[in-house]
């Protein structure tokens, strides 16, 4: 995926929105296709079209992004689909409208797309990019090409990470569990996301870097991180609930800090304040978190210090959000979204503004035994753009604009 950008003003001006891709701005598509990677993936299409991209381009535009394949190792369109409940609930099978979600809305949301490089992982790992890019997808995947690499910096999906992880788990339990005799010895180990045996374990990555993990008392205290040129460890710090309180990154070699975050929780476990120190940069990021009846109402941002912005959200008596409001430091409000919900708790309608009159509303109705009944998207005249309709097994039976 090179430009995320060209393929988000693609998908407004074409009608990709929740559909499929249209053929008469295929150029633009191509921009993030990956041939290389589509035939290296799947053995039909290799030996049906070996390394000829036209065809390979051909076949996905037409067949494959229906199919659920994917086009670059930057987004696995399945394993997006699997991470978001509530994308499946709304999308059902419909592969191009996960594709769409998750350049429409899910990078800025930092979701995790599931590829070799994703933005909100790196992002999310690096406080300095995070700080100076946020979720912006082309700003970071330049700065890994340009920087990150050279520099040793882990851009991998956590997605993917964790399932690294259980891989290098089982492995271990195939080498602990199994003697000479082929019986079982000790108890199995348990997979990420359990608790952890203590101990040291290693994940090896595709470049050739590598990670060893260290554990103590069920959770990571430290990670250290291998590169050919380079060497970094991230030290964690918990209290007595499991929560993490500080998590500071060293350069391994020199001992110098290089980044440290700090979480700060109330009595009741809520996270209050959450600072990100960029050392080298002297550039500090700071949100401040307020709550009501144990939600969240109020995060204040700050960049050293100096206040950027805000976020507001308000709930119904079932604790639903049926309000967010985005404030610059103008006090000027920046968008806003609504949120309405049926009585069995299923998101019934959403509209979101931005600007002065620009808005996108969404309209879902749902079957009783859950599948997704129907969706339907208006812009800011009123006009229906987009809407399918499904039956009780969640099979799609009419869609506009036709494919």
């Amino acid at each position: 995926m090179k430009r995320v950008k060209k393929l988000l003003a693609l998908s407004v001006a074409t009608g990709v929105l929740l559909g499929t891709v249209s053929t008469a701005s295929a150029a633009e598509v191509k921009d993030f296709f990956d041939a290389k990677y589509y035939a290296g993936r799947y053995e039909d299409l290799k030996a049906a079209f070996g390394e000829d991209e036209a065809a390979l381009w051909e076949h996905y535009l037409t067949f494959g992004i229906k199919e659920g394949r994917s086009a670059s190792a930057n987004f696995d369109v399945q394993k997006y689909r699997d991470s978001y409940v509530d994308l499946q609930k709304t999308f059902g099978s419909e592969w191009p409208a996960y594709l769409n979600h998750y350049i429409t809305y899910g990078i800025p949301e930092g979701r995790d797309g599931g590829g070799e490089f994703d933005a909100a992982s790196y992002a999310d790992r690096h406080s300095d990019l995070k700080a100076a890019f946020g979720y912006d997808y082309d700003k970071l995947y330049d700065h890994y090409q340009t920087y990150g690499q050279k520099e040793g910096r882990n851009a991998l999906s956590q997605v993917v990470t964790e399932e690294r992880l259980a891989a290098a788990y089982a492995e271990q339990k195939a080498e602990q569990n199994v003697g000479d005799s082929g019986e079982s010895g000790e108890e199995p180990l348990p997979g990420p996301g359990q608790q952890q045996p203590d101990g040291e374990y290693r994940e090896d990555f595709p470049d050739g870097s590598y990670m060893i993990y260290e554990v103590e008392n069920n959770v990571i205290r430290k990670e250290t991180y291998y590169t050919a040129g380079n060497t970094k460890e991230s030290v964690y710090i918990y209290n007595s609930k499991g929560q993490e309180t500080e998590h500071t990154q060293y350069d391994a070699v020199t001992g110098e800090m290089m980044t440290k975050d700090t979480n700060i929780y109330d009595a009741a476990g809520n996270l209050i304040e959450e600072v990100s120190l960029d050392v080298a940069n002297d550039f500090t990021v700071r949100h401040v978190y307020e709550y009501e009846n144990g939600l969240n109402t109020q995060v204040l941002e700050y960049h050293n210090d100096v206040f950027v912005g805000k976020m507001l959200y308000t709930y119904n008596e079932q604790k639903q959000q049926v309000k967010e409001v985005r404030i610059n430091n103008c006090g000027e409000t920046s968008g806003i979204t609504t949120y309405e919900y049926y009585t069995s708790g299923e998101r019934k309608k959403q509209i979101s503004y931005y600007g002065d009159s620009d808005k996108i509303e969404m309209v879902y109705e749902f079957y009783e035994n859950g599948y997704t009944k129907s969706e339907v998207f208006y812009d800011s005249e009123g006009t229906k753009i987009h809407e399918v309709i499904y039956d009780e097994q969640g099979n799609e039976t009419y869609r506009y604009p036709a494919e």
